[in-house]
């Protein structure tokens, strides 16, 4: 589940078991991405985005072993170069790099506000040099929930999935 092709398309992240594994487009030589996990990541990591400005970096959505979530700046290799989520409380998925690499985006959902299971929340952009703020451009409430972002090809646009949990709950609409 959760595949990210690489920005030649050669290889693709996936996970298999709670495990990212790396290989080739047509899905062979497959391989545990890294040879030993982040500790910010030691309870599990998720479908990673890949940087087509610098394909030695992904951004993931982790968990470590006390249950804190963050989004993290890592190399292919499982250095972890910086967080770029705020709260260690925020549950956080769907990262993705701007086409240019200089921005993340994912979404953040502190569980404050609605059901903390359901997927998604607010749609947040950092700055992948970790300089400012990250920056919160959606709003979630109680019964509406943002997820799966993703950037226009030339980065000045995001389009994400919007679930109103008051309809019905199996269709969203793309915004």
């Amino acid at each position: 589940t959760e595949v990210s092709l690489s920005p030649d398309r050669a290889s693709m992240i996936y996970a298999h078991d709670a495990v990212l594994q790396v290989a080739a487009a047509d899905g062979t030589g497959s391989r545990p991405l890294f040879s030993s996990v982040p500790k910010e990541c030691a309870k599990s990591n998720a479908r990673p985005g890949w940087n087509s400005a610098d394909p030695t970096q992904i951004v993931t959505a982790c968990v470590d072993a006390d249950g804190k979530h963050g989004v993290y700046l890592v190399t292919i290799d499982g250095k972890v170069i910086r967080k770029l989520s705020e709260a260690d409380d925020d549950r956080v998925g769907d990262p993705g790099f701007s086409p240019d690499g200089k921005f993340v985006v994912y979404w953040a959902n502190a569980g404050v506000l609605g059901d903390p299971g359901f997927d998604g929340g607010d749609i947040v952009v950092a700055a992948a040099d970790g300089k400012g703020k990250p920056r919160r451009v959606t709003r979630m409430t109680n019964t509406v929930y943002d997820a799966d972002p993703a950037w226009s090809p030339n980065g000045d646009q995001l389009a994400f999935r919007r679930r109103d949990r008051i309809g019905d709950l199996k269709n969203s609409d793309v915004y």
